[in-house]
């Protein structure tokens, strides 16, 4: 969707969601190899029967062809947890944004519950002590045991590509990623794989670069930094909130999405009093043939200070709320809410009521800058990457966010892979190479989806 600011143009949303299923504490029952062979012919089964997220793909594609014998096997409580380990094709790390190189090794575990249902997940191990023979080791470390030589991290990713990271020093856990859906800013861990040869050099893998996001409360406070409320007085603004002045389906779909969608719930939850720096103001408005708007407050009357408005299409034309789909409608109030957030985190840092540089020094400028390296690594990298940042880090990382929202809203009623392809609206652009980078039968598909869909539930009401 089309977004509307003078000046610098920054910001990111990363939404981080964590699970505990690394847990030193917890017991767990090591079972022989030999009466596992059950529970890996029911994980090659359930494995060659679902979709990879392209973060699990490119994993994948890191490692030779799966051994699954070469796996673990434990009991934790009433469910059974099958690891297996994956071995990497060359000799290979991690090179990160402060181009220090560490070592990695990667495993799935798959669960399975007393319920006979199956779940899997994606393991990547970091350590920036240990060699890779250390890690690579089931006696150091699998999912029942974590050595006391191990520093490091674990980074577990589900079905849905959401990450959680446990850190380890001396085998002792530190931190872990904490159950705060939307409600701390998250970090951003950005890396490169690099090939490892004999005299010590290193050559990095062409479009390998790939970033995790994750929450810690320990170590981040989400707040304001100074500036002004609307009332003009100096300091945290007391009295933000969200103004609702969306109509007829529009005001339904919004209010149903904050009934239904925990998730959609949490991310506006920035903008109310509890979440201080910015109002979010909804309205409709004649948009042509733009399906939503989000303007940020620039300071030449696109938005007031202070406030980012959000704009509906109220059009009667196929890109209005008329004929669209409730569900579609509910991405386009998603998609321009995580535009919303992507402002607010930076007038977070400019400390003022709007994103108008006009009549900052180079100091100044150069100061807010840093401020935004430091505070959100991500959102400077991106920007200094691509030219339509916001959308190609929405692409990139925000998909199942949307996914999420919309499962939430219409009930489960549809594959957490139709939601994924929905969530591509207004994200299908060629300067995109999250999308671009989708073979063309791929992108036949995924528009085929959306099109469908909305021939399918085209002027529908909502109630």
């Amino acid at each position: 969707m089309k977004r509307k600011i003078n000046g610098l143009k920054l910001g990111a949303f990363l939404i981080g969601i964590s699970l505990l299923l690394w847990n030193c504490e917890n017991q767990e029952e090591n079972l022989e190899l030999n009466q596992s062979s059950e529970y890996i012919q029911k994980a090659k089964n359930y494995f060659n029967n679902i979709s990879l997220t392209e973060h699990q793909q490119k994993l994948l594609s890191l490692s030779e062809n799966i051994n699954w014998n070469n796996s673990q096997i434990f009991k934790k409580e009433n469910d059974l947890i099958l690891e297996i380990f994956l071995n990497p094709k060359k000799a290979q790390s991690l090179k990160s944004n402060e181009n220090t190189v560490i070592n990695f090794h990667n495993r799935i575990l798959f669960s399975f519950n007393k319920n006979k249902k199956t779940t899997h997940y994606f393991a990547t191990i970091i350590s920036p002590l240990n060699s890779l023979n250390f890690i690579s080791n089931k006696e150091n470390i699998s999912y029942s045991n974590i050595s006391k030589e191990f520093s490091g991290s674990i980074i577990i990713k589900n079905k849905k590509d959401k990450s959680f990271i446990n850190e380890y020093v001396n085998g002792v856990l530190q931190t872990k990623s904490p159950d705060l859906y939307a409600r701390v800013e998250p970090q951003e861990r950005c890396y490169q794989i690099v090939e490892r040869f004999s005299d010590g050099s290193v050559r990095i893998v062409p479009n390998s670069r790939f970033c995790l996001g994750y929450n810690n409360d320990n170590n981040y406070g989400d707040g304001y930094h100074g500036g002004r409320n609307n009332n003009g007085n100096n300091g945290n603004s007391t009295d933000d909130k969200i103004i609702n002045e969306l109509t007829g389906k529009a005001k339904c779909v919004y209010e149903n999405l904050e009934k239904l969608s925990t998730n959609f719930k949490n991310a506006i939850q920035k903008f109310d009093g509890d979440f201080p720096v910015s109002h979010l103001n909804l309205i409709m408005e004649d948009l042509g043939n733009t399906r939503g708007e989000t303007r940020a407050p620039n300071g030449a009357g696109s938005s007031p200070d202070y406030v980012i408005t959000i704009a509906i299409n109220s059009n009667s034309n196929i890109h209005g709320v008329g004929y669209r789909p409730n569900l579609m409608t509910a991405k386009t109030i998603a998609h321009e809410v995580i535009h919303a957030e992507m402002f607010r985190k930076l007038l977070s840092l400019a400390k003022q009521g709007n994103l108008d540089f006009t009549g900052w020094s180079s100091q100044q400028q150069k100061d807010y800058i840093i401020s935004i390296k430091k505070d959100f690594p991500g959102i400077y990298d991106y920007y200094r990457r691509h030219k339509n940042w916001q959308h190609q880090q929405m692409a990139t990382h925000y998909r199942q966010t949307i996914a999420d929202i919309l499962s939430d809203f219409d009930n489960n009623q549809h594959s957490n892979q139709f939601y994924l392809d929905t969530a591509w609206e207004g994200l299908i652009k060629s300067n995109i190479y999250t999308w671009t980078s989708l073979s063309k039968e791929e992108q036949d598909r995924i528009k085929k989806v959306i099109s469908d869909y909305i021939n399918l539930n085209k002027n529908e009401t909502c109630q």
